[in-house]
C-alpha cells in the first residue's frame, strides 16, 4: 500500500461489521474502501474475536504502519449530560459528578468502562462511556499492526465536533446510521440534550413522518418542536430533496454524496471528515 504524506485508515466499527477506508491527500482527499467484513451476532459481542479478524485483514491488505482513526457506530457506546456541582473548580470535581451519574444511570462498575469528555466546571457537557475491552481489543490492533490511533469515539460525539460550529443554539442535529438516529439539542450552552431513537421503516420510506417522530421527542423533552434538523450519516436522499411545509431538514456533509451510494460501513468510517 502506498503510504505518502496524508495518508490515514478510517476504521468504522458497528454492530454488524468493520469497514476500514484508507484516505489519501490532505486537500484533494481521495478515498478507498480496502476491507468490509461481517460479523455474526456472536463474533461482535466479543472484542477479542473483532481485533484478531482485524489484525489479520489488515495485515493481509497491508495496511499497516498508518494512522488511524476509529468511529463507533452510537450502539456501542454511552452518553450522558453531567451538571457540574455549585462548588465545582476541578477537573476531579467534573469526573466525580459524571462518575456518579453514570452509577445512577447505568448501574454498572465504572473499572469497566473508559470515560471522556468536553469537561467544563460552569455549564453541562457530555459525557462519552466506551467498553474498556473494546478499547483494549483497539490497543492490541494498534500494536500488532504498527497504527498509530489518533482517536477512538461514537459516531455522534466525531459528527458534532466536526458539524457544531454552524449549529446555531435551538437547532436540532442528528446523525442517522441504518435505522437508529441519535439527535442532539442544543441551547445558548451548547448541548443540552442528546437521545437515541429507533426509526420504523415507514418513517425511513415516508419523509413526512419524520417531523411527527421530532414533535414526541419535544414533548418528551417539554421542549418546542423543531422548525429544522440538521442531519448527516446515512441519510435517505428523498429525506433532502423535498420541502415538507415549514419543516427543513439540512445535510451537513451533502458534499459528500456519491455517484454511487456508499455503504453504511463506509458513510460511518468516514463520520467527521470534511469535503
Amino acid at each position: 500500500m502506498n503510504k505518502k504524506s496524508g495518508s490515514e485508515l478510517r476504521i468504522g466499527l458497528s454492530k454488524t461489521g468493520v469497514t476500514v477506508v484508507h484516505t489519501r491527500g490532505w486537500l484533494q482527499t481521495s478515498s478507498e474502501v480496502i476491507i468490509d467484513f461481517p460479523f455474526s451476532a456472536e463474533e461482535v459481542v466479543v472484542p477479542e474475536t473483532v481485533a484478531a479478524h482485524l489484525i489479520a485483514l489488515l495485515k493481509e491488505t497491508g495496511s499497516t504502519g498508518l494512522p488511524a482513526r476509529i468511529v463507533l457506530s452510537d450502539d456501542w457506546a454511552r452518553r450522558w449530560m453531567v451538571t457540574p456541582p455549585q462548588n465545582a473548580a476541578r477537573l476531579a470535581d467534573c469526573q466525580a459528578a459524571a462518575q456518579a451519574r453514570f452509577q445512577v444511570l447505568f448501574g454498572d462498575a465504572l473499572s469497566d468502562w473508559v470515560l471522556s469528555a468536553d469537561w467544563d466546571a460552569k455549564r453541562p457537557f457530555l459525557v462519552c462511556a466506551i467498553p474498556k475491552t473494546l478499547m483494549n481489543a483497539f490497543e492490541q490492533v494498534a500494536a500488532e499492526c504498527k497504527l498509530i490511533l489518533l482517536e477512538i469515539a461514537p459516531q455522534s460525539v466525531l459528527a458534532w465536533n466536526c458539524w457544531r460550529a454552524g449549529i446555531k443554539p435551538g437547532s436540532w442535529f442528528g446523525v442517522l446510521h441504518q435505522k437508529m438516529l441519535t439527535y442532539i439539542v442544543t441551547g445558548e450552552q451548547g448541548i443540552e440534550f442528546t437521545r437515541e431513537v429507533l426509526l420504523s421503516d415507514e418513517v425511513i420510506r415516508e419523509q413526512k413522518t419524520l417531523p411527527e417522530v421530532l414533535s414526541r421527542e419535544a414533548l418528551r423533552l417539554n421542549l418546542p418542536m423543531p422548525t429544522e434538523i440538521r442531519l448527516c450519516g446515512e441519510v435517505p436522499v428523498h429525506w433532502v430533496m423535498q420541502s415538507l411545509g415549514g419543516f427543513i431538514y439540512a445535510r451537513l456533509d451533502q458534499n459528500r454524496i456519491e455517484p454511487i451510494a456508499p455503504t453504511s460501513g463506509k458513510v460511518l468510517a468516514m463520520t467527521g471528515m470534511r469535503p
